[in-house]
């Protein structure tokens, strides 16, 4: 018996992007263009970064990207696989 868990399907996971209300530093939310034009996207991928891409009062930015942005972006870290740093994890006692 393997304690693995299931992966989400890409469904789930697309559900669950465009429920969030609410998201954190780097979470990514599915939202809807509510004022699109003919020509533009019905739904982006939202997530708000800090640091260089930060407000200028150093308050997180929102980003909108679409399918196709993120995924040449993906292309491009897995071209590049030399360059991409490892992921920070964040350990459950860290937040008690």
């Amino acid at each position: 018996m393997s304690n693995k868990k299931e992966p989400l399907s890409d469904e789930l996971k697309r559900k669950i992007m465009k429920e969030r209300e609410t998201i954190a530093l780097g979470e990514i939310a599915l939202v809807e263009n509510t004022e699109a034009h003919k020509s533009a996207n019905d739904e982006y991928y939202l997530v708000y970064l800090d640091g260089l891409f930060a407000k200028a009062n150093g308050d997180p930015a929102p980003y909108m990207f679409t399918v196709a942005d993120l995924s040449y972006a993906r292309t491009r870290a897995a071209k590049n696989i030399e360059d991409v740093r490892p992921m920070k994890t964040i350990k459950w006692w860290k937040f008690w």
